[in-house]
């Protein structure tokens, strides 16, 4: 008789103690031992990592009851398996589509790009990136390339993997047809050679951006978002091209990468545990964004769908900054990182720092009491 899943006796350190016998056997071993075969259409992800989720489920259980679980004593599936790791925290990559082998995270950790047999070039990666992170700062969802040529450049060039600097056009182009990519071309171009579409004169003129599928999941999904986050950090990092991806993510105003051990900066800590009294604040200086647009409309198939955003303190933004860099004043921005240890670090970004004047500024879009006390929350820990 088959044995039911205890999911009442599951909890969160068991399903992480089943992950770290995956890393600590890796995953053929993992799955020998615990009598299950790959996952192809379910795949739990942890730190941007991916696990075979009905055999850590069912390894789990063991950990958590001491019946550990083999893969025909229970069903898997998004009733089950799925419901429930999501559930405790945890995010399942899965398709609906029948046959589908992966998600829309499956199909990142799978993307094709050029290598040499040694050195992956991760520009496609650095591209999604950079549009994730302008997606969760509610920047123009799909500017022309010319507009993002240099920011792109300047991200792009401690990556190289080649003598030359990589162009932009490439992996901008390059995602066409990537489930993470929208790339707008024009009607009278779609059926001419990709080649003929790196010319800069036509490239220039292409929109490119997020998917609506993956927009969608930024905009109502944290924890989804966090792994996608984690999984390009990976993606990037392993491709063994030079380039700091603390630097990168530092320059696209992503928190630092923590340094602590999984479950300590994954999860908060238990109500009972000591809170440590060690708190780390580092301050990072960058360029001021530049909000091009106060108002932007996210596309969707339907148009009746389509949502109009605002950054309604934008132009008070700009305004100021093209009045004190008009008197030869200097100014910048700052992220700031709060880190005691005990969960995610607290990240906070400030609009401005006039560097001349030693005066922070932060544009706020109404005088409500949370955004009044977010804004003296930001000024607090600043260093003087």
């Amino acid at each position: 008789m088959a044995t039911k899943v205890n999911w009442a006796a599951i909890t969160t350190e068991s399903i992480l103690t089943a992950i770290a016998d995956h890393d600590r056997k890796g995953q053929q071993q993992f799955l020998s031992d615990a009598g299950f075969r790959p996952s192809k259409n379910f795949r739990l992800v942890h730190q941007g990592r991916f696990y075979d989720s009905k055999a850590i489920v069912g390894v789990a259980n063991g950990h958590a009851t001491t019946a550990f679980l083999r893969s025909g004593d229970f069903t898997g599936g998004k009733a089950a398996v799925v419901k429930n790791l999501d559930a405790l925290g945890f995010v399942v990559d899965c398709r609906d589509d029948d046959g589908a082998t992966g998600g829309l995270l499956w199909d990142l950790a799978t993307t094709r790009t050029h290598t040499d047999g040694v050195v992956r070039a991760p520009y496609k990666y650095i591209v999604l990136l950079w549009a994730l992170a302008r997606r969760q700062r509610g920047l123009d969802p799909a500017p022309a390339l010319r507009d993002m040529r240099t920011e792109l450049g300047t991200l792009l060039a401690p990556f190289a993997v080649s003598d030359t600097a990589p162009d932009p056009e490439y992996p901008w182009i390059a995602l066409e047809g990537h489930s993470w990519w929208n790339l707008r071309i024009p009607e009278n171009l779609r059926d001419a050679p990709r080649r003929h579409l790196r010319s800069r004169n036509i490239a220039d003129d292409l929109r490119g951006g997020l998917s609506q599928a993956v927009s969608d999941r930024i905009d109502t999904d944290p924890k989804w978002t966090r792994e996608a986050l984690a999984l390009l950090t990976n993606l990037i990092t392993e491709s063994g091209a030079p380039g700091s991806i603390d630097e990168l993510r530092s320059n696209l105003n992503l928190y630092p990468l923590p340094t602590l051990p999984a479950v300590e900066r994954r999860y908060a800590a238990k109500p009972s545990a000591p809170r440590r009294e060690h708190v780390e604040v580092s301050v990072q200086r960058r360029l001021v964004e530049r909000n091009e647009t106060a108002e932007f409309t996210t596309t969707a198939p339907d148009p009746e769908k389509e949502r109009r955003s605002l950054r309604r303190e934008a132009a008070l933004q700009n305004l100021y900054v093209a009045y004190r860099e008009s008197a030869g004043c200097v100014v910048s921005s700052r992220t700031i990182t709060i880190d005691d240890r005990t969960e995610i670090p607290t990240v906070l970004s400030i609009d401005v720092f006039d560097d001349t004047a030693e005066t922070l500024i932060e544009a706020k879009a109404d005088i409500r009491r949370e955004t009044l006390r977010t804004a003296l929350g930001q000024i607090g820990w600043v260093p003087v």
